[in-house]
């Protein structure tokens, strides 16, 4: 039996060595996923890192994709996890004839722990949008393989963090909604009145 007993011991050993590489799953989302909100109003998201699990987070560089018809840049707010605006560097263009928008920063601090220690989801930037135009704009991330990350996401040394999870978001515009009109045939009715008033007058003065 003690053979049999210590095999099932290290077989539930190596299954909960096992459990936390297969529940860790970094990702980057957005948040809130979906939103509506009217013409005219700003739209306002945040781009998160999920689920770090001890990383830390050096640089970061690649685009948000959306619908130029629909919405438009107006500014992107970035994080201080990564020692900004101090002691990292920050860059943030927008391309709104293709719908996209470049978010770069790297950080210049060589210990990222007292930033970042105990931090599972990491608040990147955070976008907001002039609205321009009722519809749906789908928002999405894409690599810049040429950038400050070499990927999406890098570490405190410059080597790429894998991600598990690359989200999408949506945005719905809505029209406002505006005063109701009277039906045409009440606005006929008024002008009627109006007249057979107004000749009335004219015969009692005549």
């Amino acid at each position: 039996m003690k053979p049999l007993q210590a095999s099932i011991k290290i077989g539930i050993f190596s299954l909960a060595l096992l459990l936390p590489l297969q529940a860790q799953a970094i990702a980057l989302v957005f948040s809130p996923t979906t939103q509506s909100v009217e013409v005219g109003q700003a739209a306002t998201v945040d781009v998160f890192l999920t689920d770090l699990s001890g990383h830390f987070v050096g640089a970061f560089d690649f685009f948000v994709n959306y619908d130029a018809s629909v919405l438009g840049f107006n500014q992107l707010t970035f994080g201080n996890s990564l020692g900004g605006p101090l002691d990292s560097l920050q860059t943030a263009i927008d391309n709104p004839s293709a719908g996209q928008v470049n978010a770069a920063e790297l950080s210049f601090l060589f210990d990222l722990s007292f930033v970042q220690n105990g931090i599972s989801d990491l608040l990147l930037f955070s976008l907001t949008f002039d609205t321009l135009s009722a519809g749906t704009s789908l928002l999405s991330f894409s690599e810049n393989i040429f950038g400050l990350a070499g990927g999406f996401v890098g570490d405190e040394l410059g080597f790429n963090i894998p991600l598990d999870v690359i989200g999408t978001g949506q945005i719905t515009v809505t029209q406002p909604l505006g005063i109701t009109e009277p039906p045409l045939f009440m606005f006929t009715l008024m002008m009627m009145a109006w007249v057979l008033a107004h000749r009335q007058y004219r015969v009692e003065r005549g």
